[in-house]
């Protein structure tokens, strides 16, 4: 069976302890406004013009007239643009040809304590359709770990539990109306399946993007101060939002909205809560 994967990243050192490999995996449930992988929210392939490289006069491609960017055509995977304009996300891997590429840097897992990072998009959307690949992985002594919504079916999470060593969990929101009307999201399903992992022997980070007015409201402070007192996590990081993907956002002809930075204040607040909580928490510098 195969997968859809955007990128392979290799050389990451902010996916889990040591040097990682981090696998994107294009499919998302949820649509985050603040996304900074928009391009692993659908599903399917999407093609987009590298306008860098477009070359046109008067309008017109200088060499073809029949050109899908110039007549506004939506399917271009059937031209082949000379000038290499016409590019896509997103390319098909069945589990052995995953398995091969993620093995190349076996050598910096093994020196670095690091290992594969699963992340998307949603990962266990995916990871499911592979058992057989994170099984190999695991018997060559991978340290494999996910970077999660937790919003999936709770028999895809299930399904690959056993081959997780860890767990980093978005913590978008916990209102549910603005799960609900922004994230396009049932909160059941969230909580449903942190439960599942914490009745797990497995490493548990909680990852909190800082979306002023989203989830910087006094009710999801409250939400947060009380759902920290019940699961408490090795360690909750937070990040502010960066405009890193907004190019991304142009080639896919979406809106890109530049949130406001969140005062530090804020930060102050969080760092609070986690001490009452005896919780490590660390901010993350994502440039």
């Amino acid at each position: 069976m195969s997968v859809l994967i955007t990128n392979i990243q290799r050389t990451s050192f902010h996916d889990g302890d040591g040097i990682r490999t981090t696998v994107f995996f294009k499919g998302c449930n949820l649509h985050c406004p603040w996304c900074a992988n928009p391009e692993n929210i659908s599903s399917k392939i999407e093609w987009f013009c590298d306008n860098s490289k477009c070359f046109k006069s008067n309008g017109k491609c200088i060499f073809n007239n029949d050109c899908p960017v110039i007549s506004n055509k939506s399917d271009f995977s059937s031209y082949c643009c000379p000038a290499g304009a016409i590019k896509f996300f997103g390319t098909e891997y069945n589990g052995q040809a995953l398995y091969e590429e993620v093995m190349k840097d076996v050598s910096y897992f093994h020196n670095s304590n690091g290992g594969v990072t699963f992340s998307g998009g949603e990962p266990l959307n995916h990871l499911c359709k592979i058992i057989n690949i994170l099984a190999k992985l695991r018997s060559e002594n991978i340290n494999l770990a996910v970077e999660t919504s937790l919003y999936c079916k709770s028999e895809n999470l299930n399904s690959v539990l056993n081959y997780i060593d860890c767990f980093y969990v978005d913590i978008k929101t916990l209102e549910s109306d603005v799960f609900s009307n922004i994230l396009g999201g049932n909160i059941s399903v969230f909580f449903e399946n942190i439960d599942i992992i914490f009745n797990e022997d497995k490493k548990i980070v909680f990852r909190m993007p800082l979306v002023q007015d989203i989830n910087t409201t006094e009710k999801n402070i409250n939400l947060l101060r009380q759902f920290l007192s019940k699961y408490k996590p090795d360690r909750f990081e937070f990040f502010q939002l960066h405009n890193l993907a907004e190019e991304k956002y142009k080639k896919l002809n979406k809106e890109f909205t530049d949130f406001n930075k969140v005062p530090e204040k804020f930060k102050k607040l969080l760092i609070d809560i986690c001490s009452d909580n005896n919780i490590g928490v660390k901010e993350l510098n994502i440039i």
